[in-house]
């Protein structure tokens, strides 16, 4: 047995039991003691009653002789002899009218309370505080001359009882001993030494090995000991085999756990950490030591509240669900992942989880890129529609500048819009170009203009709430640039600048030229010593954080809510940045605002601004069938091909045209159709016209189509094809160079 586990000899087992037994026996001889003490008590008692009852037989007829003679020497005589018995302890005598003649002793007087009489003042009244007494009458020839009682005490009878009492108590005390030293000799050989054996063995017994001993009780008959000596040793044994079972159990579970491709974790009811498999350190990072070092080791993992869903759910529920987490790793970045967890009778919660942030991330663009090849297939088609009303809008300016006089103070308002129509006809041809994946044609442009013809547009769409500040130098350099993508990352950024001021602030805009050496090329993106045009966006918003500046021209990420950005802004902005042989860096403090500076290479070469000196516009007498489905066009283009001289047919439905051109094909010069109409595309019905007659020009003019091009267009023979809207001028030329 163990130090540790020693048990003093009065926690024995057989001290125990041996305890137990003599308390029922002492109780069992206390009881039959009292009894015994009390029977012998009653039996002391009637015998002194006996007593008294000879003593008044005795001196009874003395008594009467001195009373009746009132020989008052004689009866106090009689009495102090009397008092000389040892069951005596006072005499009382009284005449017949009850008045006390003579009294020796303790007696009870007429109240009741016990006396001392005649100078037995060492009488304790305590001691004799439980009398009883023996009355009798004296008479003379049947005449009651007086009564005398005679008093004893309890006092006296315990006093007998004593000596008897002390005898059994001594022979019980003897017993006792006695049986206790047979009872402790018979149990340390008969139990406590098997008792002991069993108890080193137990404690010798180790649950991490399966070679544990069997006992051997030294007993020589076939008892209970023995039985349990058997029954302890097939224990040993099965225990053994368990063992053997839990142990390779446990290394296959241990292997599984270690390299299956999926984490597993464990942890008890303090979040301790106690399974921390391969997958999850290499998932997130943490070691299961690092984690445990943690007053939270979850609470370092699992963001606040998805800990405290993931506690709630294994605390009421824990139904092997997979549930999305998006914990964080030790480098700081945040995964997407699922975890389902089950709790163990035990209080442990065993979690298991994937790792799906490289799938989220393949979903989430794979979302995106349906959405761009979405918005690619649309903005195809409503190009044709949009380049519709943007042809309206263009030719009824158009008309109504050539009917106001060049001093109208309306002019200028009618030459900006016909500026917005073609900014919206290059941004409509930007749209076909993304939605057919083809890049911009770049031609050299000044860039002040441009970005000063940004800045105004830019005054209309912004809130005024928001004070725009102008910084751009009239800087007269070039740069290798398309005007609409520019105007369109100008758009961009102070779009976002706008929305991280919540529509109230300072934006501020500047342009200037900067000379760049190899010292301020440092971290610009491997750009070129040279000479760069500094294009600065500069907003009073909330800022971006630190740890996510560098992903913000990622594809499909935003630091907007979910549902208010696609992500797609500042990525669209660094593409076309990069496209121009330039690079955009920001700078930004949350809670101050965010500066993003672009930088675009200044070319040699000088744009050749040549004098604004209208070209005439040529028409002529020819007759034109002119065919579209949309009435206001059908009504515009005719008011301009006969301002141009022509001679005019619309018509608004391609299948009636066809018709009058079969009933007289040689009535008509040339044929202007659109494109996409109802019943006959335009294709369609160039074909069917040159069948008719081979040699008519066809014009094909169309907001968008991927199918007539300049090669195809040819085998069809077809003369020109022309992308709405069209400018007067432009349609003019076009005419003129199919029939000339």
């Amino acid at each position: 047995m163990s130090q540790s586990n020693k048990l003093s000899f009065r926690n024995l087992i057989t001290v125990q039991i041996l305890k137990i037994t003599f308390a029922i026996y002492f109780l069992v001889t206390l009881t039959v003691t009292l009894i015994h003490m009390q029977a012998e008590y009653s039996h002391i008692k009637q015998q002194i009653q006996l007593e008294l009852q000879s003593k008044q037989a005795t001196f009874a007829p003395i008594l009467n002789q001195a009373l009746w003679r009132l020989d008052r020497r004689q009866w106090e005589s009689t009495i102090d002899g009397m008092m000389k018995s040892t069951i005596l302890v006072g005499v009382k005598l009284l005449d017949e009218n009850h008045n006390k003649l003579y009294s020796r002793g303790v007696i009870r007087n007429s109240n009741g309370d016990i006396v001392s009489e005649n100078n037995l003042d060492n009488v304790n009244a305590t001691e004799y505080a439980s009398l009883f007494d023996h009355h009798f009458d004296l008479q003379y020839s049947g005449q009651l001359i007086g009564d005398v009682t005679l008093y004893s005490s309890n006092a006296i009878v315990f006093q007998k009882v004593k000596v008897g009492f002390a005898f059994i108590i001594l022979n019980a005390i003897i017993k006792t001993i006695a049986l206790w030293f047979l009872f402790v000799w018979v149990g340390f050989r008969l139990l406590n030494r098997p008792l002991k054996l069993l108890i080193g063995s137990i404690e010798q017994f180790n649950v991490e090995s399966q070679n544990n001993s069997t006992i051997t009780i030294q007993s020589k008959r076939k008892n209970e000991l023995k039985l349990l000596e058997v029954a302890f040793n097939a224990l040993i044994v099965r225990l053994n085999l368990a063992i053997a079972r839990k142990q390779k159990s446990e290394e296959t579970f241990r292997a599984i756990v270690k390299h299956v491709p999926v984490m597993i974790i464990s942890f008890d009811e303090d979040a301790q950490c106690k399974i921390w498999n391969k997958e999850a350190q290499k998932r997130l990072g943490f070691t299961m030591e690092e984690l445990n070092q943690s007053k939270d080791p979850l609470g370092l993992v699992f963001p606040e509240e998805e800990l405290k869903q993931m506690l709630n759910k294994n605390k009421h529920k824990s139904d092997g669900t997979f549930r999305e987490y998006h914990p964080q790793s030790k480098d700081g970045k945040v995964k997407t992942q699922e975890w389902a967890h089950f709790s163990l009778p035990d209080g442990r919660t065993i979690g298991i989880g994937r790792d799906i942030s490289s799938q989220c991330e393949i979903e989430e663009k794979l979302r995106q890129a349906q959405k761009m090849e979405a918005i690619g297939a649309f903005s195809g088609g409503i190009a044709h529609d949009f380049n519709n009303i943007i042809a309206i809008i263009l030719g009824n300016i158009e008309i109504v500048l050539d009917e106001i006089p060049q001093s109208s103070s309306l002019k200028e308002f009618l030459e900006e819009a016909k500026t917005a129509c073609h900014r919206g006809k290059e941004l409509v041809r930007q749209i076909l170009a993304f939605s057919r994946k083809t890049q911009p044609e770049k031609e050299p442009i000044n860039i002040f203009p441009l970005i000063k013809e940004s800045f105004h547009l830019l005054r209309a769409a912004i809130p005024r709430t928001v004070n725009i500040v102008d910084h751009i130098q009239n800087i007269n350099e070039t740069v290798m640039a398309n005007p609409t993508q520019i105007n369109q990352v100008v758009l961009n950024l102070c779009s976002n600048a706008v929305q991280a001021m919540n529509n109230t602030g300072l934006l501020e805009i500047a342009l200037k030229k900067t000379q760049l050496d190899k010292d301020d090329i440092k971290g610009l993106n491997a750009l070129k010593p040279g000479t760069y045009a500094k294009l600065s966006i500069s907003d009073t918003g909330c800022g971006i954080e630190q740890n996510m500046i560098h992903r913000i021209f990622e594809p499909f990420f935003t630091t907007k809510p979910k549902g208010k950005g696609t992500g797609m802004g500042l990525s669209v902005v660094y593409g076309i940045v990069g496209a121009h042989q330039g690079t955009i860096t920001v700078y930004s403090q949350p809670g101050k605002g965010t500066t993003f500076n672009i930088y675009l290479p200044i070319i040699e070469r000088q744009v050749q601004l040549t004098q604004n000196l209208e070209t005439p516009i040529v028409g002529g007498s020819e007759r034109i069938l002119f065919i579209d489905d949309e009435e206001m066009l059908v009504r515009l283009g005719e008011r301009i091909l006969k301002s141009l001289g022509y001679t005019v047919m619309c018509e608004t439905q391609p299948k009636k045209a066809l018709e009058k051109f079969r009933l007289d094909a040689m009535a008509f010069d040339l044929v202007i159709t659109d494109m996409t109409m109802p019943e006959i595309s335009g294709d369609q019905l160039a074909a069917e016209l040159i069948k008719i007659r081979s040699d008519i020009p066809v014009i094909i003019c169309s907001g968008y189509s991927e199918i007539i091009n300049g090669s195809n267009s040819q085998e069809l023979g077809v003369k020109k094809c022309l992308m709405k809207p069209l400018s007067k001028k432009e349609l003019a030329a076009a005419i003129r160079e199919v029939l000339d």
